[in-house]
């Protein structure tokens, strides 16, 4: 006879997980380790999680998905592509800036998994595919002219991150700290300004 789900439980163990992972790294999370952490048989973790991969994954994409709700509810639908790109750049750095944590475990501690199809690639990268859909509509409307989106917003997103992973650590110069809303404006302008100059090329 199966054991019965036990929704409670998971979350225990995912959260009891963040925890050892931002205490000890995530190299050094074990399934026996979480075991005996969490009061409970390993039989009873594998239950739940087939092995210590399976429940990173988990752990990743719970992350994204929380990312992608924060920045989704910061997006107006039916604001032009300009606004919408600009809500979602803001919705990204603040997510980050509030869960540095989760940020770092997501885009530098952990890899993605590597069995990707159009299905696992929509789940690991949907924001991605939301920042490339409205660029695609800006194209549409006429009011980006950008020829490779998934490359642009491919650097648009590498930019961002630099710039909170530097906020986040404080290793900007010490005139620079502290201005983060200043510095995004700067990123923001650029961006639009590389959109500009897409523009022009053609």
């Amino acid at each position: 006879m199966s054991r019965p789900a036990n929704p409670e439980l998971v979350e225990s163990i995912i959260k009891l997980s963040l925890k050892l992972i931002q205490e000890n790294g995530v190299q050094k999370l074990s399934m026996r380790l979480l075991a005996d952490q969490a009061g409970i048989s390993s039989t009873t973790i594998y239950y739940y999680f087939r092995n210590k991969d399976e429940l990173l994954e988990q752990i990743h994409l719970r992350g994204i998905r929380n990312m992608d709700d924060y920045i989704n509810t910061r997006i107006k639908n039916r604001s032009s592509p300009k606004n919408q790109l600009r809500q979602l750049v803001t919705g990204f750095i603040d997510w980050c800036t509030k869960n540095p944590f989760l940020a770092k475990l997501m885009f530098e501690d952990m890899t993605s998994n590597p069995s990707f199809n159009p299905q696992t690639t929509h789940k690991y990268y949907s924001t991605f595919y939301r920042a490339v859909h409205i660029i695609r509509s800006g194209n549409e409307s006429g009011d980006f002219k950008v020829k490779e989106e998934a490359i642009f917003v491919t650097v648009c997103f590498a930019w961002l991150y630099g710039l909170v992973n530097l906020h986040i650590h404080n290793t900007f110069i010490p005139d620079h700290r502290n201005k983060l809303d200043e510095l995004t404006n700067y990123v923001m302008d650029f961006i639009f300004h590389q959109i500009e100059l897409s523009k022009v090329k053609i």
